[in-house]
Parts: structure tokens; sequence; C-alpha cells
């Protein structure tokens, strides 16, 4: 049952001949198109830009508000704050650049979650790709960083626009064990990204990232035989590594251990089932202080359990290394 009409008032007309009284109804007052420009606006400010989008259609001077609104506008969240749902379905390449041509000032796009996007186009047929993304991308000339949780459109914007910064935290959301085969991507050395959650994926190598702060890594399968030759993270603070498949050889997990022996600020620390060697946080930990300098490492002795290490926020390896040597062989 729909809401209730409101019955419209009654405007008396007299009529032609002067003697009788008709009794006409009264139009409701559109108190929309009565707002200015300007007011409008604001009120685009807290609206979802799916609703904004919807208004373009109703009447002219919506039109015109929406078009003034969109191109002043820096900041557009296509899922209205709700990281877990998917962008509006409906989007092809043509339609989703002639949207963002109509924002040449935008900096900040979040919600780029498309729930399927093709690998590339097809002549003759209009689908939303990864090139026509990129494409609409590119046409915003002011555009610093993207949300989004696609692997392979996040491999292809840190390939073709470097400068642009993935924002929030990226999760992609297609991760299952056994690794699905098309579920891989490669993090390049210039990569701009703080928090990088990675689940059923295929990856080659963790690379030297400086401005990467947190990484986890669930079910991911590391393909090269050297994965953490070159991984150094200065800033770091979160690095969690449950149940993941690599190297067998614990001496190639030994440039994993120094890395996170560089991070000053490394608040977590969690490994599941990785095959280091005994006494080799110790080992890092010993040489640090005989260097005169203090690792990162912070330590909590209830969590030592045989392949399972995690280092929260509650004891720092600051006390001298004699105690962290009682610490290690009580708990190894």
């Amino acid at each position: 049952m729909g809401p209730r009409k409101k019955a419209s008032k009654l405007q008396p007309v007299v009529g032609s001949c002067g003697g009788e009284v008709l009794l006409r109804p009264s139009e409701p007052k559109d108190y929309i198109n009565e707002l200015s420009h300007e007011v409008l606006c604001h009120i685009f400010r807290y609206l979802p830009m799916k609703d904004i989008m919807c208004m373009e259609c109703l009447s002219r001077k919506l039109r015109e508000a929406v078009t003034l609104y969109l191109r002043v506008v820096k900041v557009v969240d296509l899922c209205a704050g709700r990281w877990w749902e998917y962008m509006p379905s409906g989007f092809t390449d043509s339609s989703f650049l002639l949207l963002l041509k109509k924002m040449p000032d935008l900096e900040q796009l979040y919600g780029l979650h498309p729930r399927y996007l093709e690998r590339r186009r097809v002549r003759g047929y209009e689908a939303f790709s990864i090139p026509g993304v990129l494409e609409a991308l590119q046409a915003c000339p002011s555009i610093l960083g993207v949300e989004t949780s696609h692997l392979e459109l996040v491999e292809a914007i840190w390939n073709y626009m470097p400068q642009v910064h993935i924002l929030g935290k990226f999760r992609n959301r297609n991760g299952a064990f056994p690794i699905p085969a098309e579920n891989k991507l490669t993090i390049p050395i210039t990569a701009k990204i703080q928090t990088l959650h990675l689940v059923g994926v295929n990856v080659p190598e963790i690379p030297c990232v400086s401005m990467l702060r947190h990484l986890y890594l669930k079910w991911v399968r590391l393909t090269k035989p050297q994965p953490f030759k070159d991984f150094l993270c200065v800033s770091l603070r979160t690095f969690v590594m449950r149940n993941c498949a690599g190297p067998t050889n614990s001496l190639k997990y030994v440039p994993l251990v120094t890395g996170l022996a560089s991070a000053r600020n490394l608040e977590q620390l969690e490994l599941v089932r990785v095959p280091f060697l005994g006494g080799l946080i110790q080992h890092v930990v010993e040489d640090s202080w005989r260097s005169g300098e203090a690792t990162g490492f912070n330590i909590s002795p209830k969590c030592f359990h045989q392949s399972n290490v995690c280092l929260p926020r509650s004891h720092k390896y600051c006390k001298g290394p004699h105690g962290i040597q009682d610490l290690l062989s009580r708990f190894a």
C-alpha cells in the first residue's frame, strides 16, 4: 500500500457569466525549482552519487545544478561510504568516460569497486573494461588517488598511471583457496599504497615499497625462488603472513627478517607456518645491538608457539640483549 496522497486545495474561479463560482484544484507548488543553484549544490554534498545522477533528468534546473556541482567537485564516492559494496551497475566505457569528463577538478575517487570488468575491449560490443576505466581516469587531469579492490585494475593503474595513489585499504574480493590461476598480482617498487591485504593471490615477490605501512598476506603463493630478496619497508607497522606457500628452504626467509628489523615503527608481526631458522630473530636483534642500532621488533612472550609468531606492542626489545636471549631461549 503506497503513501496517502495529500488532498489538493480547491481554488475558487469566477465563471464567464459572473454568477457561477467554480472550484478548481490548485497545482502543487514546486519548491525544488525555486531554490538557487548554490543551495542545490550544497544539498548534493549529502546525497549519494547515484541519486545525484538520477536528478539530472527531472528538470532543466536540476540538470544545470548537477552539471555545476560536478564541475567543482573534488572528492567522489561511488559506493556512498560503503566500501564493502559494489559500485552501481550499468556502467559502460562510454558512460563512465562521459561521467568523469564532467569532473575536471576531481582529485580523489572512492568506491571504484566494479562487480565485473572485461580485460580488453571488444569491437562492436559496449562493455565495462579495464582500458575504458584507464581512459576515463586519464581524462581527469587532477586525479591523485583511486580506491579499488580489483586486482587487474590496480595493477593496470600501477603500470600506466604510476603517479596515482591507491586510497584506503586495498582488499581483493575474489580470494579463494585453492588459488585460481587468474588471481595474480605483480607489485612494483614505485607502488603508491599504504595498506595491502591479499587473500588467495599469486605474487612473484614482495619488493621494497617505501610507502607501505600495513601488509596482510593470507593464502598467498610466492612464485619466485627468492621472493624476499629486495624486501625493505622502513615505514611498515603491520606485517601478517598466514598459511602462505613459498620456498621451503628456510635460508631464503633471512632477508624477510632483516627487512622487518629495519622497520622502526613495527607494531604487529604475525608469522604462521613460515619456515624461518630458529634463533634468527635473536641473531638479528643482537647484531643490531652490537652496531648500536635498535630494531623495530616488539615482542610478547605469550604469543610464541611453534611456528606462530605474533609481536604486539607490549614488550619491546629495548631492554637489552641479555633479557631478549633469556626470553627467546625460553619460548623457542
